[in-house]
């Protein structure tokens, strides 16, 4: 038998070991994307999962909690070695679940945009013409009677959501990924932020628009806020993960083609 010293001693270790094991992240594989003026801030990564990977809305939001967490700490490393970067940190972690049965879940993760004037619009101003992320805002804009060049979103469009659309069809650009061709509630938003899950932005007067009015009929879901994550150790391991290029030219000079993603 065991001194009761040693007893107490393993015991210890073994509580250590099991909370260490719980306290382990699980790697989205996020990364920070900048412009070349370094002064927009933004996360994107995309996973795919196979298509009998069932992914719940608990799975999600946990998924959008721990990428925010991620997020956070990366922007906290990177404080330390660019101190003029401390505060940059976008404000949500927005996921964009696609559940296409013939190529499984494609998952785009991707942040607010930091830094971007306000008022103005990446996607309208700087991103590709042709990603049909733009003609969602476009037909948000007529409906509520502004000109193309005014954004007129409660954030200029920064919010995580749309970034996470306009990602998506960065990546997925062939017609059969097109989410509007897709069977309701096939794509799911699950949001997280500073702490706690979120609802979309809404309408707040003065032809203000948010994301809840946004993405109204556009064949998108919401995770409700009021959803409980589920343990992060019970979260299922992707099949592929990438980066995802939103800028055409970023600062770190690593500007990929999205072509990582085999179609």
């Amino acid at each position: 038998m065991l001194p009761s010293s040693w007893t107490g001693s393993i015991t210890t270790l073994l509580v250590l070991f099991l909370f260490s094991l719980s306290t382990i992240a699980v790697d989205f594989g996020l990364k920070l994307h900048q412009t070349q003026d370094a002064s927009r801030f933004l996360w994107t990564s995309v996973n795919i999962y196979q298509p009998d990977q069932k992914l719940s809305d608990s799975d999600l939001m946990a998924m959008a909690r721990v990428a925010w967490d991620e997020m956070s700490n990366d922007q906290k490393r990177l404080t330390q070695e660019h101190p003029e970067w401390k505060g940059k940190v976008p404000g949500a972690m927005a996921i964009l679940a696609v559940d296409n049965p013939q190529r499984g879940y494609n998952v785009i993760f991707a942040s607010s945009m930091k830094g971007q004037p306000h008022g103005t619009s990446f996607i309208m101003l700087q991103g590709r013409l042709d990603n049909p992320a733009r003609a969602v805002l476009i037909a948000c804009q007529q409906f509520y009677g502004m000109s193309v060049s005014d954004s007129g979103h409660n954030t200029g469009a920064q919010c995580a959501e749309p970034m996470a659309l306009y990602a998506y069809y960065e990546v997925f650009k062939d017609s059969n990924q097109e989410i509007a061709k897709m069977p309701k509630g096939a794509a799911r938003f699950a949001v997280w932020g500073r702490g706690k899950a979120m609802d979309p932005c809404s309408y707040t007067g003065a032809d203000i628009y948010g994301c809840e009015e946004l993405f109204k009929d556009k064949n998108i879901d919401f995770v409700p806020k009021s959803i409980t994550p589920t343990d992060t150790n019970n979260l299922k391991e992707p099949i592929q993960r990438a980066e995802v290029c939103v800028f055409p030219e970023d600062i770190m000079g690593r500007c990929c083609t999205n072509s990582v993603i085999s179609q």
